[in-house]
């Protein structure tokens, strides 16, 4: 549906992206969607993928530093 802008189900031509947002889009890809029948493709690319993992990353790294300073606070204070 991506390229032909054609659903391959209903042969519809009102194909439109998902402008939702939010974790969905980010997890997954862009989601076309017939407006006919409602069927949905899901296309990934390089760049989903890399807000994925910054996704899972960034908490991760965040909670070490928090954890960081929380024991150079203690130790500090010895």
């Amino acid at each position: 549906m991506k390229n032909t802008s054609t659903c391959p189900k209903c042969a519809g031509t009102e194909v439109k992206i998902n402008t939702l947002g939010g974790y969905q889009n980010m997890a997954l890809g862009e989601i076309y969607r017939c407006s006919g029948c409602g069927f949905s493709e899901i296309w990934s690319s390089k760049s989903h993928h890399a807000q994925v993992n910054a996704l899972v990353i960034a908490p991760i790294l965040i909670g070490l530093g928090v954890i960081g300073v929380i024991l150079f606070r203690i130790y500090a204070n010895m």
